[in-house]
């Protein structure tokens, strides 16, 4: 096979000796794997491209590599981890001012360093949909420090596609942390100076303490759950739209059985919502019925009295054990015909009359959301019959 037959092998070669200079490693080696880039042993494991290698992509790809290098150049693990937290939330604070120091000392020195660090930022920020995200009950505050960081650090503003999540954090952040971001920007050369105040700025947010072994292990759990979701939400998306070739106006991906760390009359909760999801004002969200019946985009009013939430979707009328003992597929099929949709794959656990009607359930809280949109299903692809179910 001649060498321009593979220009993905030929990317990773071009990748690997660029990832060897900038961290000053000669034994490193890079592979392309399903995984989210990380490092294993000597070797760099960045996520498979696709063949045709758009520019947006190689851009990305560029970023993720050379993140991965300057953390390998700039970054001490053992003094990293004498100041590392416990706690989950201040654990992922801790690290990402960190991930913004080592970047930012090669942003600061090469150009085409810096361009590739913002391609891939910018990539991971509109995966994570921030760019329709504008209260801080949506995102990570650790992301939203991350990003703020930077900015001190390398003089670059929060690309646009997070522009407006950082915005919501920043007034509070810049009330609580601004001096401490301001001295983390005079020590970017000195890591154990840079971590000490590091710790004192997760002290000033007051989250220093965190609750027991058990309950970080969860809440990690939880978080890398809900990253793998999101995840696997935005391939899809991708892929609907390349086959549709559409172009996509908005994305939006829901959540619920999940735990979200939030602010509630002046207090720092962790609200879990199962069969709820978040309906902060003006957070877009969609709340479905169910194979046979509508679904909608919606807007968040901000209601307190539900901890800014709003049901996920219709709801059950029964278990899906009843379920299975209480419908057929022939009146299903009927129905779904009537209906004008087609079905893929589902259990019986799963069909119409399962599920509360949609607009009844719409209309009893009509305080908490506002419908945007109301879309009728056509394809329909659920867990096959069999399948153990999610919840």
């Amino acid at each position: 096979m001649a060498k321009d037959d593979n220009p993905v092998e030929e990317m990773r070669i071009v990748t690997a000796a660029t990832l060897r200079a900038i961290a000053r490693r000669p034994d490193l080696t890079l592979a392309f794997t399903p995984d989210p880039p990380h490092m294993t042993g000597t070797e760099a494991r960045l996520p498979l491209p696709t063949r045709d290698l758009p520019s947006d992509e190689v851009a990305e790809l560029r970023g993720q590599s050379d993140s991965l290098a300057l953390q390998i150049r700039h970054h001490d693990e053992a003094t990293h981890n004498r100041r590392r937290p416990q706690g989950a939330v201040a654990r992922a604070i801790y690290d990402a001012v960190e991930t913004a120091r080592c970047e930012a000392l090669g942003a600061n020195r090469m150009a085409g360093v810096k361009l590739n660090l913002e391609a891939a930022i910018d990539r991971r920020c509109k995966d994570e949909g921030y760019a329709t995200v504008d209260t801080r009950e949506e995102a990570a505050m650790a992301d939203a420090i991350g990003l703020l960081t930077r900015e001190a650090l390398q003089g670059t503003a929060p690309p646009a596609t997070a522009k407006k999540m950082v915005d919501a954090f920043r007034p509070w952040l810049e009330s609580k942390i601004g001096k401490d971001i301001e001295a983390l920007s005079k020590v970017v050369d000195d890591q154990e100076a840079y971590a000490r105040i590091a710790r004192r700025l997760i002290k000033d947010l007051q989250i220093e303490d965190e609750d027991s072994e058990e309950g970080e292990e969860y809440w990690q759990a939880m978080q890398l759950m809900g990253r793998y979701a999101a995840a696997n939400h935005a391939c899809i998306h991708r892929h609907v739209a390349r086959g549709l070739g559409a172009k996509v106006l908005l994305d939006v991906e829901n959540h619920h059985n999940f735990a979200w760390e939030e602010e509630h009359q002046g207090e720092r909760l962790i609200v879990h919502r199962k069969g709820a999801t978040p309906a902060g004002d003006g957070v877009f969200g969609i709340i479905p019925g169910s194979m046979a019946s509508p679904a909608y985009v919606v807007r968040g009013l901000g209601n307190a009295a539900s901890l800014r939430s709003a049901a996920h979707g219709a709801g059950r009328v029964m278990s899906r054990k009843k379920a299975n003992h209480t419908f057929t597929w022939s009146d299903t099929r009927k129905l779904l015909a009537s209906r004008g949709v087609e079905l893929l794959s589902a259990g019986l656990d799963e069909v119409p009359g399962a599920y509360r009607d949609i607009d009844k359930v719409m209309a009893a809280q009509a305080d908490l959301v506002q419908p945007l949109a109301r879309f009728h299903p056509r394809i329909v692809k659920m867990a096959p019959a069999g399948e153990r179910p999610e919840d």
